[in-house]
């Protein structure tokens, strides 16, 4: 089952608006580099994002590495035929890769499928069955699946070509689709679109502020809606740091 939560979130975001007044310290759309997402193309080029500090992994990524790492696995997955109106499944989380492949997804028109990788595999095997995503992004990772579904790992892959094709993406379009376990049997998941992201966005920038956010530690998963929109995306696209430190350490 899917919910499509576009409305609802840009119903609730107008209702909090109007019930939380913004105070003198942070003014209404304090922050020029989200307000000039103008456009998903913007959005999906990293446009201001910050940099990413991985504890885990020992990585530090400018925003100009993130960029280039985004676009030259994007580049990998235009040429498999993966794109617009499509699902990527990725099935890691928590680290730079992970944002990677994710922004990657995004460059290409696809909608990104966050999967928590530590589910057994039968609940995993339940939710790509349902889903059905044109890939499966891993990293470091084997998955067995019985599905014919690809499993690409994006880590090493080479160096920065231009897209196969630049898709025409609108705010409409389906960004994230986030899923519990599945383990009732039935997979529920609940689909994003990139206008409802930027809305969310753009209203915790408008309560929390830049300043708080200069610097931020990630701690939720990223498989999990606080975790990748409110703990890191809102951080990461107000140009603002994020450090991943590993889970269950």
């Amino acid at each position: 089952m899917l919910i499509n939560l576009r409305s609802a979130t840009m119903t609730f975001n107008k209702r909090f608006a109007k019930s939380h007044p913004v105070d003198n310290c942070h003014p209404p759309n304090p922050f020029p580099p989200l307000s000039g997402f103008q456009s998903v193309e913007m959005f999906t080029r990293l446009k201001g994002s910050g940099g990413i500090e991985d504890l885990g992994l020992g990585l530090r990524w400018d925003a100009a590495t993130l960029t280039h790492e985004a676009l030259r696995r994007a580049s990998v997955l235009s040429r498999e035929g993966i794109g617009l109106g499509t699902v990527v499944a990725i099935l890691h989380s928590g680290t730079a890769h992970f944002f990677a492949d994710l922004f990657a997804t995004w460059a290409i028109g696809a909608t990104a499928l966050c999967l928590d990788s530590t589910l057994p595999e039968k609940d995993i095997q339940a939710t790509l069955k349902f889903a059905k995503p044109a890939a499966i992004l891993v990293h470091q990772t084997a998955v067995a699946t019985n599905l014919s579904i690809p499993v690409l790992e994006l880590t090493t892959v080479p160096s920065f070509t231009e897209l196969v094709t630049t898709p025409a993406v609108d705010l409409d379009n389906p960004a994230l689709i986030l899923f519990t376990s599945g383990s009732t049997g039935t997979p529920k998941g609940v689909v994003l679109h990139f206008q409802a992201l930027l809305e969310r966005i753009s209203l915790n920038l408008s309560v929390i502020g830049k300043g708080a956010l200069a610097r931020s530690l990630v701690t939720i998963p990223t498989h999990f809606g606080h975790g990748i929109i409110g703990n890191a995306l809102t951080p990461l696209l107000a140009w603002c740091d994020i450090v991943l430190y590993p889970l269950g350490t």
